[in-house]
């Protein structure tokens, strides 16, 4: 049977029942590509999951984590705000009416101006910045901007340090406030990011220790800072494990802020979609290696995907995945799992014991939600996977009402862009 592209099914679905059913269409059709699945109701929890675990810090989702429209529908729907980077991402909140402008930052420290004039065009008036440059080209554009400014904090027991990127260190961050003053821009904010992957609260600790100490400086030269970003890389860990992050971080903004009046703010991104999606790759071939060869793995599987589609994850951040074959076979293997390309650090998995698999066999992959599908190319000539939906019927409905409402009553979006929806 051929399945549908959003599968609405009544509040119970199994995922790996409902990949079957796919591989069995495509395999029906001699349909020879990868494909994703991505359950929007595991997106509306996740989300829950948060404002239960950090009632005082609004998500700010980080849309270049997983752009894929109807994942934004669903965030929007249950009210989510957006973490934009550049003009595309903008106009795909914007023109897909999923948030008003006050509910849009524009988190990239460095940014064109085409990007800065883009956003103060549409009222986006939240914009980051980490350097002296920065604050004096947007100063030159606009006048009513709610500046950000972005401190730079310890990332080194993170995964991913952005902090080799971006944030001004202390002696730029009080340069930049008194640059400011002197051009009579206001900072309102300020922001960090601890990097993705880290385990412990220590860093955060560290991180809001310095904000109150930097966001003190400011207030004292006359500038409000009244809004705290925390940033993202919280991780997609188990709902009890991310219960004690968010008491932690609850704790700590109580303690750290209690004298004053604070919006604070988060880009989450990893944590709200990466459970959320699987990938189905066929096999394309399995190879016996030569028992002369000094090697851990006695096989070689290609598959259809790999680093160069949506594994990029595996090159770029070293993060492990573990692919559990649809059909159930006797006796198991141990082999290296490839990619399609003919790229040699196109490699998924190094050495892994699984289940006995065939050609033409399917491998699903869990949690390849973040940073997947937004990374893929056509490298070599071969496709990137194909979403399918899984919802409930009860949150498709939501999304559409939401949808809806913003048609019919506008909901702050400008008129140059509602028109589009």
């Amino acid at each position: 049977m051929r399945v549908e592209d959003i599968h609405q099914h009544d509040g119970s679905v199994n995922v790996v029942e409902f990949a079957k059913k796919v591989a069995a269409d495509y395999d029906a059709r001699d349909v020879y590509d990868p494909f994703a699945i991505i359950d929007l109701d595991v997106v509306k929890g996740q989300l829950k999951l948060w404002n239960f675990a950090l009632p005082s810090v609004k998500p700010y989702y980080a849309v270049k984590c997983n752009p894929d429209l109807n994942v934004l529908k669903t965030l929007s729907a249950y009210g989510a705000c957006f973490d934009c980077a550049s003009v595309a991402e903008m106009e795909q909140v914007l023109g897909n009416g999923l948030a008003s402008s006050d509910e849009i930052i524009l988190a990239h420290p460095i940014k064109s101006r085409h990007c800065i004039e883009y956003a103060t065009e549409n009222q986006i008036t939240m914009m980051t910045l980490d350097s002296v440059e920065e604050l004096r080209k947007i100063v030159s554009i606009t006048s009513d901007a709610k500046l950000i400014l972005r401190i730079r904090v310890n990332g080194f027991e993170s995964l991913v340090d952005l902090n080799k990127k971006f944030g001004a260190d202390e002696i730029t961050s009080k340069l930049i406030f008194h640059e400011a003053a002197k051009l009579g821009a206001k900072i309102h904010g300020i922001s960090f990011h601890i990097g993705s992957g880290v385990e412990n609260c220590r860093p955060m600790a560290l991180s809001l220790a310095s904000a109150r100490k930097l966001l003190d400086y400011g207030r004292m030269l006359g500038h409000p800072v009244d809004i705290l970003d925390i940033g993202g890389g919280f991780m997609a860990t188990n709902g009890k494990s991310f219960l004690k992050v968010g008491h932690f971080i609850e704790n700590t903004l109580s303690s750290c802020f209690e004298d004053i009046e604070l919006t604070v703010i988060a880009e989450p991104g990893r944590f709200l979609v990466t459970d959320a999606q699987y990938v189905a790759t066929r096999v394309s071939q399995v190879v016996m290696k030569s028992i002369s060869e000094d090697l851990p793995a006695s096989h070689s599987i290609y598959l259809n995907d790999g680093v160069y589609g949506s594994f990029n994850f595996v090159l770029t951040e070293q993060r492990k995945v573990e692919g559990k074959p649809l059909l159930k076979r006797e006796g198991y293997m141990r082999a290296d799992i490839w990619g399609p390309t003919c790229c040699s650090f196109d490699i998924i998995e190094t050495d892994r014991r699984l289940p006995t698999v065939k050609e033409g066999d399917w491998i699903l992959y869990p949690q390849c939600g973040a940073y997947s599908l937004c990374l893929s190319t056509n490298f070599n000539g071969f496709n990137p996977p194909k979403v399918l939906y899984l919802t409930s019927a009860e949150n498709w409905q939501n999304v559409s009402d939401n949808l809806q409402r913003v048609r019919r009553e506008g909901a702050d979006v400008p008129d140059r862009i509602l028109s589009k929806i």
